[in-house]
């Protein structure tokens, strides 16, 4: 099952400088984190996923020991994958509304 990475905030530090040091630590990508996209709430838990718009100039990923692969998605071809709820949510909306 696909996911998106992500992580929680350290102490002191803002839900953007979250987002942008779990994608590095995960991925080793450096990430201009943008503006929020969305957020999925987990109804058996109530924990709340924040999605950020990112863009990097990057492309060599190096991933860390929480992720097997990954792979780049398009409109054309998100679809084919199975995801983790709160990835599908995000994915339909993003890509349902360009």
């Amino acid at each position: 099952m696909w996911s998106l990475s992500g992580g929680k905030n350290e102490k002191e530090e803002t839900q953007k400088e979250a987002a942008r040091r779990e994608l590095f630590e995960e991925t080793g990508l450096d990430l201009d984190v943008g503006n929020v996209v969305g957020s999925y709430t987990y109804g058996e838990t109530g924990a709340t996923v924040i999605f950020f718009l990112a863009k990097s100039s990057q492309s060599n990923v190096c991933l860390n020991e929480e992720h097997v692969n990954y792979t780049w998605v398009s409109r054309d071809s998100w679809e084919n994958f199975d995801y983790t709820p709160d990835a599908k949510f995000i994915l339909e909306k993003y890509f349902n509304n360009r």
